[in-house]
């Protein structure tokens, strides 16, 4: 029989309780500098005030 650790994570703040469940969850280090996510800016003359 196969038997899967499970790990959770719990974030409480003075208005939210968030819980998170992994079953296979991995981490690992990443280097300084590091962005997987990035918004740019991009405003036209519309957009501006």
């Amino acid at each position: 029989m196969d038997v899967q650790q499970i790990h959770e994570a719990l974030i409480e703040t003075n208005s939210h309780s968030i819980s998170l469940v992994f079953s296979d969850l991995s981490v690992g280090r990443v280097e300084r500098g590091y962005s997987p996510f990035t918004v740019q800016d991009d405003q036209t003359e519309a957009g501006t005030l």
